[in-house]
């Protein structure tokens, strides 16, 4: 008897907002974030002053290197279930992975 495998895929879009707070005076946070850059800079992080800097531009490039995870705040916007549901794909396949039917709602 031949098998058959049904899935049903749901197609979802999420938003993920990281942010991190932080003051341009605060040498102690600007210590952390190069010690936590330092992960994807390598040495690269010579470039950025060991003293906080005044200028926020400055703030931003390091800060764009700091890994997501370590930013203090998330939020997810499922805008799939916020704005109006989300598509369904449904396949059929038989025992050897062949996809043999599609449907898209």
């Amino acid at each position: 008897m031949a098998k058959y495998v049904i899935s049903k895929i749901e197609h979802h879009k999420v938003d993920i907002i990281r942010s991190q707070t932080f003051d341009t005076s605060d040498q102690n946070a600007w210590e952390k974030f190069r010690e936590l850059a330092q992960y994807n800079l390598g040495d690269r992080i010579d470039e950025f002053p060991k003293k906080a800097p005044k200028n926020v531009d400055i703030w931003f490039d390091l800060l764009s290197w700091v890994s997501n995870s370590e930013y203090e705040d998330e939020k997810e916007d499922w805008w799939t279930f916020n704005k109006g549901g989300y598509q369904v794909t449904i396949t059929l396949q038989d025992e050897k992975g062949k996809e043999v039917k599609l449907k898209q709602d």
